[in-house]
């Protein structure tokens, strides 16, 4: 009979930033490891975000970035407009994450394959886990995810992350975006 080719699966992040020149490159290196493309719409940042962005990019990271000069801040409908462009795209899964969220995993398997394994009928929601700064902390580190090693031991209230499959864009899902 045939043999079908085994198609890996095409995920695809979207964030809305502002400011972020401390963490961008750690957080678009984490995700560029597993993620096929990051889509990220750059809002006035004032800092250097945006050459940090351009730098990334042209070392061949797969980063679509947008800026977005409006003076309103609106992230809802900018990040609606990539879901609704992102529907003739057909990615598996969208995932919205801010810049100071990074997706990561307690099991044995990788990140990626973790959200391989996700439902494709329905979003899922992640726990959030809050890392919070300390005194103690290594100020020479320029990673965050190295130099910020404690975490909440209780998270109250619990906040999720949402993770988007493709299937639903297809049927026309608006999400209320920037709430955890």
């Amino acid at each position: 009979g045939h043999r079908t080719k085994n198609r890996t699966m095409n995920i695809v992040s979207m964030s809305w930033v502002r400011n972020e020149a401390d963490v961008i490159e750690a957080f678009v290196r984490h995700h560029c490891a597993f993620l096929d493309r990051m889509i990220i719409i750059d809002h006035r940042s004032g800092d250097n975000t945006g050459d940090i962005l351009r730098k990334l990019k042209e070392e061949g990271l797969p980063l679509d970035i947008r800026f977005d000069d409006s003076f309103v801040y609106r992230q809802g409908e900018a990040l609606t407009a990539v879901l609704h462009e992102l529907r003739n795209e057909a990615p598996d899964i969208v995932i919205p994450l801010d810049a100071d969220e990074f997706l990561q995993t307690d099991t044995k398997l990788t990140v990626r394959q973790e959200l391989e394994q996700l439902q494709q009928n329905t979003v899922t929601i992640i726990p959030w886990r809050t890392y919070i700064p300390m005194p103690e902390d290594d100020a020479t580190e320029p990673n965050v995810l190295r130099r910020i090693l404690h975490r909440k031991i209780t998270e109250s209230p619990q906040w999720y992350k949402v993770i988007i499959p493709g299937t639903l864009l297809k049927q026309n899902v608006i999400l209320p975006i920037g709430s955890h």
